[in-house]
């Protein structure tokens, strides 16, 4: 099974280097590498460039001009050859084992489209130089004497939740785009939505299981979500108006069938309407009050994953 692994980027040279030596660190090689520039800087660009000669398996394509991390991963996805893809965004990095155990489990069960894992969060300094060697993130032992740290990455995500109501799990959890190695004749035309800035890799995911994918869960961790001085990050308010796009994309045509995930999906609606401001929480509450038990069962899971999360961050600042 051949594999490609398709990598968007965006004016981070230094961090998009370590993410390609993850994948070229991969225990069972990748045929080909494909990195997407979404409309760096002409000196980033060229950097970017530059990178090519780390591998023959790298194929480099700029957009020509700033499109969005979609429209790179779309681009990415037909260029690629391969039997199977991953998904790399530009900072975050995969561990050795990662190929070997998504395509093994493709290979080994034929009606297996998605094969997925679990991750690892990264803290590594702020700043614009290099956050860390190469070699530390494949060699645990030299992180005792290094200050950068691993901590768990949100909550645990039930294997039987992903395999047998993949939509439920994909709308409660949120998972690295990077965990997943996907049949690319199972993907077909589905694409990442355009022109959207939060949930657009969710979006992708969960129309896969819309149509009908399989998805398998391996309980281990192979990639790693880096935390750093560069990452994207936008304000409460901000957020809560580009992930409302993604709801009402979940809550129209053809809709959520699962009561409970209706609920969800509600509740979720109405926390973004309260960070925004605005009157749209009333209509979910007018909704959650006329269905009492599924709202009322969500809103204690939802509970449990918030201070299941707290608890994380906690652990992680306290470990020393």
């Amino acid at each position: 099974m051949r594999v490609s692994i398709i990598i968007p980027t965006l004016d981070r040279p230094l961090l998009l280097e370590a993410a390609i030596r993850s994948v070229l660190l991969q225990t069972r090689p990748v045929d080909e590498i494909i990195v997407v520039d979404d409309g760096s800087t002409r000196e980033n660009l060229e950097a970017n460039r530059e990178l090519a000669a780390l591998s023959p398996s790298i194929r480099f394509e700029s957009l020509g001009g700033r499109r969005g991390v979609s429209a790179a991963r779309n681009r990415g996805l037909e260029m690629a050859t391969g039997d199977a893809v991953v998904f790399l965004d530009d900072d975050d990095l995969l561990l050795p084992g990662m190929v070997e155990a998504g395509v093994g489990v493709l290979e080994k069960d034929g009606t297996v489209d998605v094969s997925a894992c679990l991750a690892e969060v990264l803290f590594t300094p702020a700043g614009d130089g290099p956050c860390l060697p190469v070699s530390l993130l494949f060699d645990h032992r030299l992180m005792e004497t290094h200050p950068l740290r691993f901590g768990s990455y949100g909550t645990p995500l039930p294997r039987a939740l992903l395999e047998e109501r993949p939509v439920s799990a994909l709308l409660r959890h949120s998972i690295p785009v990077h965990s997943f190695v996907a049949r690319r004749e199972s993907i077909g035309d589905v694409r990442f939505p355009e022109g959207i800035r939060q949930g657009e890799d969710r979006q992708f995911w969960v129309t896969l299981a819309r149509k009908g994918c399989r998805f398998r869960l391996t309980e281990a961790v192979h990639v790693l979500i880096r935390r750093h001085g560069q990452n994207t990050t936008l304000s409460l308010v901000q957020g809560a108006r580009d992930l409302q796009s993604f709801y009402d994309w979940v809550l129209g045509e053809p809709g959520v069938e699962d009561p409970l995930d209706r609920a969800f999906v509600r509740i979720h609606v109405a926390i973004l309407s309260l960070r925004r401001g605005d009157g749209m929480w009333l209509q979910q509450l007018g909704w959650m009050v006329a269905h009492p038990v599924s709202s009322a069962r969500e809103l204690r899971q939802y509970a449990e994953r918030f201070l299941g999360g707290r608890r994380n961050l906690l652990r992680y600042y306290l470990r020393e």
